[in-house]
Formats: C-alpha cells, structure tokens, sequence
C-alpha cells in the first residue's frame, strides 16, 4: 500500500472543541492519497484531528502522554489538486 499525504499550505477555517479528555479540531486540512496491491488509488479528505491526553491506546501495555488520531474520510471522485 501508498500512501501520499498533504498537509493544506493555507489558512483552515476550523473549530476547536473539548470533550472529556480530549480536543477536537474540525477542518478540511489534509489530503491522503492511498492504493491498494492492485493498484487502484482512492482519495480522502481530512475531517477532524483528536489529541488524547493521557493517550487513548497502549503500545506494549504503556499508556502514553497524549495521543493524535488524523481522522479522514474517502472521497466520492478522483481529485487531483
């Protein structure tokens, strides 16, 4: 698998939320570009950014300090941009 990722160069129009133990940023700041073993290439946007303080997942049993989950969502067309 590919992967291709870009971070917008420009301002994004976002929104910042806290919840619980975590902060949310909601915005269109990314593109990842992803293809299979086929070669077949889909398309995602960037929807929300989660940061987990402490972490919300363990690596070898430890918990860490904070943790950053990209969230995206597949795109219906092919872009380009």
């Amino acid at each position: 698998m590919k992967f291709d990722f870009t971070l917008n160069t420009e301002v994004v129009d976002a929104q910042l939320e806290k919840m619980e133990s975590k902060l949310i940023l909601d915005g269109d700041f990314s593109k990842l570009y992803a293809s299979d073993i086929e070669g077949n290439i889909a398309g995602y946007n960037g929807l929300q950014m989660h940061l987990h303080s402490p972490s919300e997942h363990k690596i070898e049993g430890k918990l860490f300090d904070a943790e950053l989950q990209l969230i995206h969502e597949m795109r219906d067309e092919f872009f380009t941009d």
